[in-house]
């Protein structure tokens, strides 16, 4: 297996690092065992920490690596992101990933679904190669920009703790987003008008400069994500234009939610949507102040205020 990879790969010209987060869901549990430093001749990085991937990042981009295998999840990816960007410049490699976290809506919106590591390393020879680029998000008076491809805030940041419950019951990827999605929806309806999943929390919103939103709102999310599981549509019908962040803001509480979730979930209806205060906008940048926290890939960062934009343009090596 190893020579039969080893020969798939031109090696003169693809200088190829694989990266392995050793606590995604795959990975757990082999993080002691012995596990080979390279595969088909690429070798292999194990980061313990993000102040590991940023070492092991820096070498590689000393070394003028070009293509990255990532084996981890949605939150791999925001992270070497996050800190590859700013290591490697236009020189970013391309990533093929090897899908192993949790939800994994990045490998789906890129038509992968599940592959292992080989596979992931075949595709560097003849995988389909796309480009996305990432939200990039940054806070107020700081200079790191984070890069991902999911962000929401509100019941969103509650949506993803039950997610992770669903995890812990051996709920992942479609399974999981739909079983939080189904508890989401029971826990709106069913919770009264004064339960906290309705009434919203206080939320300021500025798109391209302009004010939109000032008071209780229910949900943000922004995605630069083409597709979602379950062939779910919260964001519209495309095409996207990959400069604009395209997102949705739903005012507290949520008015005659059964009757427009079929359009919300499907991606239709957004004038009829907008008039009961569902919003789908499409915006070069979105500026938002929330106390509550926001989650970006899976991972709850603190409040604040936070401009989106869309990042740079970065390679994905998908499926054949």
């Amino acid at each position: 297996m190893t020579l039969a990879l080893a020969a798939a790969i031109p090696a003169a010209t693809h200088r190829a690092a694989i990266v392995r987060n050793i606590y995604s869901r795959h990975n757990r549990g082999r993080a002691d065992a012995h596990q080979p430093a390279t595969v088909a001749g690429i070798p292999v990085h194990e980061p313990a920490s993000k102040a590991a991937l940023e070492r092991h990042l820096a070498q590689l981009a000393a070394e003028g690596v070009e293509t990255l295998v990532v084996d981890g999840g949605d939150g791999t990816i925001r992270d070497i992101l996050t800190i590859g960007l700013p290591l490697f410049g236009a020189r970013m490699p391309a990533i093929a990933p090897a899908p192993s976290g949790k939800t994994n809506a990045l490998a789906h919106d890129l038509g992968i679904g599940t592959r292992s590591l080989e596979d992931a390393v075949r595709a560097i020879a003849d995988g389909r190669r796309v480009t996305r680029r990432a939200l990039a998000v940054t806070r107020a008076g700081e200079a790191t920009v984070l890069h991902g491809f999911l962000l929401g805030s509100g019941a969103f940041v509650r949506a993803t703790a039950l997610a992770q419950r669903a995890h812990r019951f051996g709920a992942f990827n479609g399974v999981a987003v739909g079983l939080s999605l189904a508890s989401v929806i029971g826990r709106t309806l069913f919770g009264g008008d004064n339960g906290v999943w309705r009434r919203g929390e206080p939320m300021a919103l500025a798109r391209d400069g302009r004010v939109a939103i000032d008071h209780q709102t229910y949900m943000f999310l922004a995605a630069a994500l083409t597709r979602f599981p379950l062939g779910l549509a919260p964001l519209g019908n495309g095409p996207f234009a990959d400069d604009r962040v395209a997102s949705l803001t739903i005012d507290a509480p949520p008015r005659h939610l059964p009757r427009h979730l079929p359009a919300l979930l499907r991606g239709g209806a957004d004038d009829a949507l907008a008039r009961a205060g569902y919003h789908r906008c499409r915006d070069r940048q979105v500026e938002l102040d929330t106390t509550s926290g926001f989650v970006i890939d899976g991972e709850r960062f603190d409040g604040g205020r936070i401009m989106i934009r869309r990042g740079p343009a970065v390679t994905f090596i998908a499926g054949r």
